[in-house]
């Protein structure tokens, strides 16, 4: 389901179902990742580290926050894409349901059954 971008192999991309148009997958950096460019290094005084902190802290907040409307985004669209889809190859089989006669209905049907055995029988 999942492929990667082949310019660029850092990206991922989601096969769409109904659609030759991949959808990309927003990355969202791991927690520890994020701690690590935020936390100032050890060898500074308190008051500095603090200081640098919460310097870096709201623009850390920002980006977050913009990853998660950016994946809100993408998983709203990719639903609606799936809907419409789902929507598509529905209406297409009632118009083939509407259109094929009872003998072809009849025909689909046995085609699609499957006979059943006791498994018991040897």
């Amino acid at each position: 389901m999942l492929r990667r971008c082949l310019p660029c192999r850092r990206r991922w991309f989601i096969r769409t179902p109904f659609d030759c148009q991949p959808m990309e997958v927003a990355t969202t950096p791991s927690f520890s990742n994020i701690m690590g460019d935020l936390v100032p290094h050890k060898d500074l005084s308190r008051q500095d580290e603090l200081k640098l902190l919460l310097e870096r802290l709201p623009a850390k907040c920002d980006e977050a926050k913009e990853t998660l409307l950016d994946a809100q985004r993408a998983s709203r669209y990719y639903r609606k894409r799936f809907k419409r889809g789902m929507e598509t190859q529905r209406r297409h089989a009632q118009r083939a349901v509407a259109e094929a006669s009872d003998a072809q209905l009849a025909d689909w049907a046995v085609r699609k059954c499957r006979e059943i055995r006791n498994p018991l029988d040897i």
